[in-house]
Formats: structure tokens, sequence, C-alpha cells
């Protein structure tokens, strides 16, 4: 597995008085929210649906964990740099189609969709590739410096 970070967490200053909105470039912005169903097993064996609320902000769903508390004042909100990859699939066929180390490589250069593993090669004409291609967060250095200050 990658060791790369692809998730940025994201605080929030809250709205005063309203826990679903945020400040953003100075302007309030609205939270959305998707009730989600899951059929949970009961301690007696019985399916029953439970429902929750997934809130997100406009980089990605809410997240709550020690930390991490969702206060009146600020929560916190994840982007994923791979929530909008749907070429995955796409690059493991094509790099499983590969029949040389040349067609892995480009199987790679053409989707540039590996979402969180490292590729490990070797070719039968004595190649070898090790290959953290993953998609992580294009952050500038300014975004960078601040990450310790939150």
């Amino acid at each position: 597995m990658s060791i790369s970070q692809r998730v940025v967490v994201y605080k929030l200053d809250l709205v005063p008085g309203d826990p679903t909105s945020y400040f953003y470039d100075g302007e309030p912005r609205k939270m959305t929210s998707r009730a989600v169903s899951v059929d949970v097993k009961t301690k007696t064996g019985e399916l029953v649906s439970k429902e929750h609320t997934i809130w997100f902000s406009h980089y990605g769903p809410m997240v709550m964990m020690p930390g991490l508390a969702w206060t009146d004042k600020v929560a916190f909100s994840a982007r994923d740099a791979n929530a909008d990859n749907i070429h995955g699939l796409s690059q493991w066929k094509d790099m499983g189609l590969a029949t040389d180390m040349d067609a892995l490589i480009e199987a790679h250069r053409k989707w540039n969709a590996m979402p969180w593993v490292n590729t490990i090669a070797a070719s039968s004409d004595g190649r070898a590739l090790y290959l953290d291609g993953s998609s992580v967060g294009n952050l500038s250095d300014e975004a960078i410096a601040l990450c310790g200050n939150a």
C-alpha cells in the first residue's frame, strides 16, 4: 500500500448559530446532506433498517473523530484526491493485459488512476519497476505550511 497522503482535512469555521453552515472566502456557505439507510443485524438476528444523515462541505464529507470534534464553532471536512477517480478499473485492466514492461508503463501514463497502491513489476528482459503512481492532492506550499498551524 502506498504511504502517499490522498486525503486532506479542512477545518471549517462555522457560522454562529448555524452548525451546518461555514465560512468560505469570507462568505457563508451551507452544507449539504444525504440520508442513507443501512440494514443492521440485531442480536436476535433480525435485520432492521437504520437511517443516518451524512453531511458534506464543498470539499467532501464531514468527519468526526478524536481531535476533530464538530462543535458550535468549528467542524472538519475531508477531501479525497480520488473522489472523482473513475479510471482505476480501466488502468488495472490495461495493466493486466500488458505483455511487456513498456505496455505496463504506458497503462500508468495513459490513465494515471492508481487510487492507493504501489506497483511493483519485473519483466522477462530483466527490467524492474517500483512506482507509487497513486493520485494525491495538489497543495500549494502555503497550504502545506499551514497544516501544522491548525
